[in-house]
């Protein structure tokens, strides 16, 4: 019987970790824990085996963490991102042919010293029909190997997020014509316009009285930023628009001239000084102002005279390359229709 409580550490950002359990041909699996690189699954499996002691003994569980989103199918598990091995003699010699509450700590099979964190984990060896103890148990024990914080960690789960990011939207720029939504930067509706994003991580600890009066915001320095090889390679991007036609405009904006200009993030933004300037230096993010004119005569609706000439816009920006979860997912959809 094989007894997964739970992870420390996980390296990655935004993971969705996930267990195999493994002894010969038989696997079991965990569920799918969300964003947590701390993960709680309270999960166990049994295998039965009809085999000599002596082969028995030779068997080696292989216990490995995944991750979901690198998931290429529902039959195929990708290179695990930490790997536990022990012979199941090791276990049976043990007192009680079991180890109950042990922190395993995994490794990377390409990188051995790279720190791919720890799992919790009971492990008993029994023969049918003989008692044995129960290592389902969620009592906790002064042998643990390894202490993952200063909390109890058997007093509950306690949820964690992250580290993940977090991506924040507000209203538009702050020189459109239009101020009606203004109040999207203050939470006051859905947000339309993506402002940038903030690398997170949320754990929660028991309330003490040791701690209690300092339960007001803080500022900490000193923390390492995540090393640079949990993030994707960046790549250059170029953001492409064309504007074949503008008209309904209202006539609340008939008398000023109009420009539009294509951004994301910070490439392509421009501020009201180098807006100011651009009147003068055209920039590949904005159009140039083109005076509104009426619709055969009619005052209360304008158009733009871009019959002839499309305005095109371009910018380029350096962001991290996410492509892959774009393909995976246009593979399942495209599988999708054909079945």
């Amino acid at each position: 019987m094989i007894h997964v409580l739970q992870g420390r550490d996980f390296p990655g950002l935004n993971i969705n970790p996930y267990v195999s359990v493994q002894i010969d041909d038989q696997k079991r699996y965990t569920n799918i824990q969300k964003s947590s690189n701390s993960p709680y699954f309270g999960e166990f499996f049994t295998f039965d085996f009809k085999l000599p002691a002596t082969k028995f003994m030779e068997k080696v569980i292989f216990i490995k963490v995944h991750d979901a989103v690198r998931i290429v199918s529902t039959f195929t598990d990708t290179a695990p991102i930490g790997i536990f091995r022990l012979d199941l003699a090791t276990v049976y010699n043990e007192k009680g042919h079991a180890f109950e509450r042990k922190w395993a700590q995994l490794s990377n099979p390409e990188n051995i010293a790279a720190p791919c964190g720890h799992l919790l984990l009971s492990i008993s060896v029994t023969q049918r029909g003989v008692s044995t103890r129960n290592v389902v148990s969620e009592e906790a024990h002064e042998d643990d190997e390894f202490k993952p914080s200063e909390s109890n960690p058997s007093a509950g789960f306690l949820p964690t997020l992250g580290p993940t990011w977090m991506f924040l939207y507000g209203s538009p720029r702050e020189y459109t014509i239009s101020k009606d939504k203004d109040g999207l930067s203050e939470g006051m509706g859905e947000a339309v316009c993506y402002k940038g994003r903030i690398l997170m991580a949320i754990e929660c600890h028991p309330v003490t009285g040791e701690n209690t009066p300092n339960m007001n915001i803080q500022k900490e320095t000193g923390i390492e930023f995540p090393a640079a090889h949990i993030f994707p390679m960046k790549r250059s991007f170029l953001l492409f628009g064309c504007i074949y036609d503008v008209s309904m405009i209202d006539k609340s904006f008939g008398s000023g001239k109009i420009s539009f200009e294509l951004s994301i993030g910070p490439s392509g933004y421009l501020n009201p000084q180098q807006l100011a300037a651009a009147n003068h230096n055209p920039v590949s993010s904005l159009t140039r102002a083109y005076p509104c004119i009426s619709i055969d005569n009619n005052k209360d609706y304008f158009r733009l005279p871009i019959d002839l000439q499309k305005p095109i816009l371009f910018t380029k920006y350096i962001f991290h390359d996410y492509i892959y979860r774009m393909t995976l997912s246009n593979r399942l959809k495209y599988a999708s229709e054909y079945l």
